[in-house]
This record gives C-alpha cells, sequence and structure tokens, in this order.
C-alpha cells in the first residue's frame, strides 16, 4: 500500500512540475507573483475575466453542435479565468505590503 501511493504521489509531483514549466496560465501566475508583476495583477484579472465568458460561451455551443469534446476547452478557460480573476486582489494587497515593507527598508535605512 506504501508503495502504490509513493508511486502517485511521484506520478503527481511530476505533473505538477511539467504544468508549472509549460502551462501557460502557471507561467502567468508565477511572473504575476514577482514583485516586478504585481502592479499587473488586476489587468490580469480583467482577462481572467474574459477567459471565464469565453468558456461560457463555448459550453453553451456544446449541445448545439453535437461536439462534446469541446467541453474540453470550456472547463479549461473557466478554470484558468477564475484562477486569474481570484489572483487580481490578492495581487493588490501583495503589492500594498510589498510597498509597505519597502518604505519602512528606506526609512530605517534613512535614519542610520
Amino acid at each position: 500500500m506504501a508503495l502504490v501511493i509513493a508511486s502517485v504521489w511521484r506520478l503527481s509531483a511530476a505533473v505538477n512540475r511539467h504544468l508549472d514549466r509549460w502551462a501557460p496560465s502557471r507561467r502567468l501566475l508565477r511572473w504575476l507573483r514577482t514583485r516586478q508583476g504585481l502592479k499587473w495583477g488586476m489587468p490580469a484579472a480583467c482577462g481572467g475575466l474574459a477567459l471565464v465568458l469565453a468558456g461560457i460561451e463555448i459550453a453553451s455551443f456544446v449541445p448545439e453542435a453535437r461536439l462534446p469534446v469541446l467541453y474540453l476547452p470550456a472547463v479549461l478557460l473557466i478554470w484558468d479565468g477564475f484562477k486569474l480573476a481570484v489572483h487580481g486582489p490578492i495581487s493588490l494587497l501583495r503589492l500594498g505590503l510589498a510597498r509597505l515593507r519597502e518604505r519602512t527598508t528606506r526609512r530605517a535605512s534613512a535614519t542610520r
């Protein structure tokens, strides 16, 4: 049983590493979490909402077109859009904390 759990754990870690390296939304989120990318969090959130709307629109075409394979891009668009939309407000909080940290560092170095 432990061998099965260990192999599943290794497989999921490999899939996670692969997605971190090659999936566009993960690469974008990784860049948005840097100090230079924090200011782009809200525009990315607006783009995320556009992705959600595009995914909903594609999902609405599936019953008419009788192509259930279109559910996959619809789900991916909705999922990536939600990830970006949720990251927008979080990036504003992180940006505020980073600016506060930089200001206190500047004040501390100016008083020395």
